[in-house]
This record gives structure tokens, C-alpha cells and sequence, in this order.
């Protein structure tokens, strides 16, 4: 795990671990947890830089043929 990402994490298990009244014994549950919602943040903002479809373009329609 990158540096940024591990404080990122850090940080977010904390806050969770303090919106939960400071329970003892789960800080896995909430390393875990913040691990889980960082990473699913980073997945969504990648799949919103891409062009839809996975990256594929459909192609052209076919052109009408101007000779018949």
C-alpha cells in the first residue's frame, strides 16, 4: 500500500473508529472498513475518467453508397 494511500486510511479508521464511541478491540473492523471505501472511492473516480464502454468506441455507421 502507497504511503498516501496508508495515511489515507489512517486517518478514515480513526474517524470511524471515533464515530463508533471508541470501542476497544475492533480496530481491524475499521482498518478494514476504511480500506474498503478508500479503494471503492479510487475504483469510481478511475471508471469516471474513462469513456463509457470500457474504453471501446463503437464504430461508424455504414455510409450510403452516392454512386447507385
Amino acid at each position: 500500500m502507497s504511503t498516501d494511500k496508508e495515511k489515507r486510511v489512517r486517518e478514515l479508521a480513526y474517524k470511524l473508529w471515533e464515530a463508533d464511541g471508541f470501542p476497544e478491540g475492533r480496530e481491524l473492523d475499521h482498518w478494514n472498513k476504511a480500506r474498503d471505501q478508500i479503494e471503492r472511492e479510487e475504483f469510481d473516480g478511475q471508471a469516471a475518467t474513462e469513456p463509457s464502454g470500457g474504453g471501446r468506441t463503437q464504430p461508424d455507421p455504414p455510409k450510403e453508397d452516392s454512386s447507385r
